[in-house]
This record gives structure tokens, C-alpha cells and sequence, in this order.
């Protein structure tokens, strides 16, 4: 499996005394672009205080896409570069807010993958009382390398969308899960690549970790029009993880693609969960914003598709192995109930018993296979071998 240690925001704060007065900044207007984000899924969970704030960020960000800003991020070792300084609605009063906040803004906004990890606030404390009335943001780019990589970007997902066109929205999940698995390498952890990170590495270098991998996806939805955001938690050696849940017919599910393209073989193990599925070889982080308990089964990939088999019968085994075959796949994966596993990973493994009973269903000869079996999922997967 793959697995990924995301990167950490590295904050700073600018304190001044009460009294100290700071260099004026312009406000922006709120709902400048509303339309844009009232829709996102992290500003729908927010107060209506700092979804004001939300706005502020947006539109500086949007509206300084072609201008440079010289900014600082202060702290022990002071960040200069290229950025914005937002003067916010209503000042956040606690660093757990001004945390919040960033994340949900960044969360939301796979396009602003120029974002540096660096950024700040500055304001007021006094004893126990504080007033942050700015947030400083740093870009990775300057205004025209921003320009131009976010016209690859839309450039590289508008081709990759049309091909979705005319799908219902499980097919357009579907499809787009196989295709960034099938164009996208994981890459290794690399925190000097940083577009490795992002929506950018992943749908126009086509390399990301986790993280550009579940970025990726979220702006593919997102584009589709099928509410998608993201989830940050652990997998099973206790690594930090990043992936998507999305909102499928109005049932919301856990989706990892980056645990799907494991091995250089496309698998569907982690398409559209509900929460106890995930947390089979997942963890969800507790800090999660607007990621409910997820209870729907019905677009789980093998549910949805007929390979979801609640039977001991062998013969309904090999029923659906040979319609898989009959219809030319050359990967057959297969998700069985509780307490069902057992019994079908030891049919499958009978050899000529196996083969013997599919071909029956088949009415010719069954290709030799390469057997994953992934017992805690109860799902077992045939791949035709190279040489069958």
C-alpha cells in the first residue's frame, strides 16, 4: 500500500501590544465572489463570522492573481516573498481559529495550489484576551507563473472532463478514479517538489503523493459538479494520509484513490466506503472539518457493479467470474459479506476444481491468473497473468 506523510503548515504570528498601531491594509469584499464558494464543502461548516473571513481570503487571492505583493511572515526566522496580506471581517480570536480557518480555505481551493504552507497573522494580545485582525498569506509563484500554471491546469482537467461527459454521477466518478490512477505515478515523500503535494503534480506532471492525488480528484469532482472534499487521518502503520470523501446522489462516502493505485494495479478496494469501512485500514483524524459519519452503501464500487456476493454458493462464484471474463476483463475483482471470504479464497485457490466449475459457466478455457486477496475488506481480486 501506498502511504504518505503530508506536509505541515508552518505558521508564525505577528503580535503587537494594545495600542501599537500596524500598517493599513485594504479590506475585501466578503462576498465579492460568493457564487464561487458558497458551495464549498469546508464554508458550509464554518460560523457565519468566519465564513466572512473565508471570503476576505478568496477574494484577495483571486483578485491579486496578476499583481505581486511583497509580504512578510513574521516569527524567529521572518518568510518574505510573494503573497497577500488580508485584513479579515472579524478577527479570529484564538490560533485553533486562525487554523481552522486556513484549513478550510485551503481545503476547499484546489485551484490556489500556489498557496505556500507559510503563513501567518498578526494583531493584538493582552493577558488572556487576543485579536487577529490580518492573515498573511505566501504564494510558491510569482503573478505570471501562477497565470500560466493555472491555465495548464484547466487546460489538463478540462480534457480529462470531457471525456466524462453525458455520465451519470457514479460513472463520472468511475471513470475519473481509473483515469488519474492510470495517469498518475505515486511518487515518494519529496519536500522539495512541492507540486507533488497538489492538483497541478498530479493532473498535469502526473506525479503526486497521496495528498496530490486526493487534491486532484476533488477538482475533477468539483468541476463535474459532485460535491468532494478532503480527509485527513492515518493509515494502518500510524502515517499521516490524506484522501477524498464525495457526495454521490446525496450520500456522502469515503473514496482513496491513492490506496486503489497500489502496486501499478488499478483495484477499486477503496471506492466509495462508509466510515466502518474505512476505518477497517484507515483512521480519521478528529480534526477533520464537515466529514460526517458515512452509513450508504449503494455506490460502493462492488455493490454498484454486481461483485458483491452475500453467498457460499460456489456456483454463484463462478457465475460472476465468467460474466466478468465473457465481457473481456482481464481483472476480476470480487467484494464478499461478512464470514464469506473464507470460504471463496478457498474455492478460488482449488485449482482444478476452479477452473473446472468457471469453465463450465464460461464454456471455454479460463485465462491462469495472479490471485490479491485482501481479507479484512473481504475482497478478492484475479489478474490475468503476462504470460496466460
Amino acid at each position: 500500500m501506498k502511504r504518505l506523510i503530508s506536509l505541515s503548515a508552518i505558521v508564525c504570528l505577528c503580535v503587537g501590544l494594545v495600542g501599537c498601531a500596524l500598517p493599513f491594509v485594504p479590506h475585501f469584499e466578503s462576498e465579492k465572489y460568493l457564487e464561487e464558494f458558497q458551495n464549498n464543502w469546508c464554508y458550509q461548516a464554518l460560523g457565519e463570522e468566519m465564513q466572512a473571513d473565508y471570503g476576505d481570503l478568496y477574494t484577495a487571492v483571486t483578485d491579486g492573481m496578476r499583481t505581486d505583493e511583497t509580504v512578510t511572515v513574521a516569527g524567529e526566522k521572518p518568510v518574505t516573498g510573494n503573497g497577500v496580506a488580508v485584513t479579515l471581517s472579524h478577527p479570529l480570536m484564538t490560533q485553533e481559529e486562525m487554523y481552522r480557518l486556513y484549513t478550510a480555505f485551503t481545503n476547499d481551493n484546489p485551484q490556489f495550489f500556489f498557496l505556500s504552507r507559510h503563513y501567518g497573522i498578526e494583531g493584538y494580545e493582552k493577558n488572556a484576551d487576543a485579536s487577529y485582525h490580518r492573515m498573511i498569506l505566501l504564494y510558491t509563484m510569482d503573478a505570471a507563473e501562477r497565470q500560466t500554471a493555472l491555465s495548464e491546469l484547466e487546460k489538463a482537467g478540462e480534457a480529462v472532463l470531457a471525456q466524462a461527459a453525458g455520465k451519470d454521477a457514479f460513472e463520472t466518478e468511475l471513470f475519473l478514479h481509473d483515469w488519474l490512477a492510470e495517469h498518475c505515478t505515486y511518487e515518494k515523500e519529496d519536500t522539495e517538489t512541492l507540486s507533488l503535494y497538489d492538483a497541478y503534480g498530479a493532473l498535469v506532471n502526473g506525479r503526486a503523493v497521496c495528498e496530490g492525488y486526493a487534491r486532484a480528484m476533488q477538482w475533477l469532482l468539483n468541476k463535474s459538479g459532485m460535491p468532494c472534499t478532503l480527509v485527513n487521518g492515518k493509515d494502518g502503520s500510524g502515517g499521516a494520509h490524506m484522501w477524498n470523501m464525495v457526495t454521490v446522489d446525496g450520500e456522502n462516502y469515503h473514496l482513496d484513490v491513492t490506496w486503489d493505485d497500489s502496486d501499478d494495479i488499478l483495484r477499486h478496494n477503496y471506492f466509495n466506503l462508509t466510515t466502518s469501512e474505512i476505518e477497517i485500514s484507515h483512521t480519521v483524524s478528529t480534526d477533520n472539518i464537515g466529514i460526517p459519519t458515512c452509513t450508504a452503501t449503494a455506490a460502493n464500487y462492488y455493490r454498484r457493479t454486481g461483485r458483491y456476493i452475500d453467498s457460499y454458493s460456489r456456483h454463484d462464484i463462478a457465475e460472476k467470474i465468467a460474466a466478468a471474463v465473457t465481457a473481456g476483463e482481464t481483472t476480476v475483482e470480487l467484494r464478499f459479506a461478512e464470514g464469506k471470504y473464507e470460504n471463496a479464497a478457498l474455492f478460488v485457490k482449488s485449482g482444478n476444481y476452479f477452473f473446472e466449475t468457471v469453465e463450465k459457466q464460461l464454456g471455454s478455457p479460463l485465462w491462469t491468473f495472479d490471485l490479491y486477496g485482501e481479507q479484512a475488506e473481504g475482497i478478492l481480486m484475479l489478474v490475468k497473468a503476462e504470460k496466460s
